[in-house]
């Protein structure tokens, strides 16, 4: 979410000094917005200790 609020804001921001539309970076695929957001998502999900899939028997 932090991600998508950084890119909403800076459209906004970049054009106020007359950027051109041409010129300001084009809005990540959301792949590439979550992979920056995975690792904290990661840490959060093997600190709590859920297991991922059943135990092999």
């Amino acid at each position: 979410m932090s991600t998508f609020l950084a890119m909403a804001a800076y459209d906004p921001a970049a054009a106020v000094p007359g950027t051109a539309p041409d010129a300001r970076p084009v809005r990540s695929a959301l792949g590439v917005g979550f992979l920056g957001e995975a690792p904290a998502g990661g840490h959060r999900v093997l600190a709590s200790g859920t297991p991922f899939a059943a135990e092999r028997r």
